[in-house]
C-alpha cells in the first residue's frame, strides 16, 4: 500500500472543488468533507496496482428503452 500522502486531498482543494461544481460546504464542514474525500482517495488508490487489461467494461448505465 502506498503510504504517500504527498497528493493527499487539502481543505484549500475541497473549498476549490466545492466553488467550481457550485457546491456550498460550510467551514464547519470543510474538515470532514476534506476527511472523507482523503480517504475515498487512498481506498481509490488501491484499485491501481489492479492489472485490468484483459477485464471487459460493462455499461452502468441503460437506456430506459431497454
Amino acid at each position: 500500500m502506498d503510504n504517500d500522502l504527498t497528493n493527499e486531498i487539502t481543505r484549500e482543494d475541497v473549498t476549490s472543488l466545492s466553488e467550481i461544481v457550485g457546491i456550498n460546504v460550510d467551514d464547519a464542514e470543510i474538515d470532514e468533507v476534506t476527511y472523507r474525500l482523503a480517504a475515498l482517495q487512498r481506498e481509490l488508490r488501491k484499485l491501481d496496482g489492479l492489472d485490468l487489461r484483459d477485464v471487459e467494461a460493462i455499461p452502468l448505465f441503460h437506456d430506459r428503452g431497454e
